[in-house]
C-alpha cells in the first residue's frame, strides 16, 4: 500500500465532503423555510456541483459509495482501496 499523499484525490474527496454537507445543511433549512428562493436556488447551485464532482471522482477512482457501484456484471464496490487504505491522512494534513 502506497501511504504517499495523492493530492488530486485528497482534493477532491475533501470538496465532494465540503458539498454534501452544504447540500445536506441547505436541504434542512428548506424544510423549514419551503419559500425560500435564495435557498432553492442555492441548493440546486451545490447539488449540481456534488453531482458533478462526484461524477469526475468516480471516473477516475470508482465508485465512491456503495450506492453508486453500477453492479453491471459484477460487484466492483469492493475492488477500489478504502478511503483509509489509499493514503495517509495525518500525513496528508501536515504537509498542506
Amino acid at each position: 500500500m502506497n501511504n504517499s499523499c495523492n493530492d488530486s484525490r485528497y482534493t477532491l474527496e475533501t470538496k465532494i465532503s465540503a458539498l454534501g454537507l452544504c447540500v445536506h445543511e441547505t436541504a434542512l433549512f428548506l424544510n423549514t423555510h419551503p419559500h425560500c428562493k435564495e435557498a432553492l436556488d442555492y441548493f440546486r447551485c451545490k447539488r449540481r456541483e456534488l453531482f458533478e464532482l462526484t461524477e469526475k471522482y468516480e471516473e477516475k477512482y470508482g465508485p465512491l459509495t456503495a450506492f453508486s457501484d453500477p453492479a453491471r456484471d459484477c460487484w466492483i464496490w469492493i475492488d477500489s482501496p478504502w478511503p483509509w487504505q489509499t493514503q495517509d491522512m495525518c500525513a496528508c494534513r501536515t504537509k498542506r
